[in-house]
């Protein structure tokens, strides 16, 4: 099923979201549908009964171009970059210039702070891969080392 969040409202409880969708109500824990009024989801939804009332969840979703779960961006997520690995120690004198590595591990943060931000890391297993590969290109850079950028 699919369709675009028209409203959005909490319970009285606090404990659920109920999202109305195409003129139909969903109820969910999904806390990030409350700010997606006028984007499009795509979901299966599962009924279940309550005190005798018919309630119609919304357990998992996706946005159009997204992986399947919570989400907050309706943008094609790019695949994460891959951890570099190295057969072989690296070429004598590479090491020649001091490395700022707090620098580097802010660099790392920030990029990562915003792949998160901007949906391109889909969980933790995508995690690894960026921090690592944004840590060693900052390494890289201060080394003056030419380093493709993979994001």
């Amino acid at each position: 099923m699919d369709g675009v969040i028209t409203k959005t409202q909490r319970a009285k409880s606090g404990k659920t979201l109920g999202v109305e969708i195409s003129g139909k109500w969903f109820t969910t824990k999904n806390w990030e549908l409350e700010n997606m009024v006028g984007k499009r989801v795509v979901f299966d939804p599962s009924v279940t009964e309550y005190n005798g009332s018919t309630i119609t969840w919304i357990n998992e979703y996706q946005t159009p171009g997204a992986a399947i779960g919570p989400s907050r961006s309706s943008a094609a997520v790019p695949p994460t970059p891959p951890i570099e690995a190295y057969d072989e120690p690296p070429a004598q004198g590479i090491f020649q210039r001091d490395v700022d590595y707090d620098a580097a591990l802010r660099f790392a943060s920030n990029i990562t702070a915003h792949a998160i931000a901007a949906n391109l890391i889909q969980g933790p297993e995508a995690l690894a891969g960026w921090s690592e590969t944004a840590f060693h290109l900052a390494v890289n850079l201060q080394q003056g080392i030419d380093t493709e950028i993979p994001f």
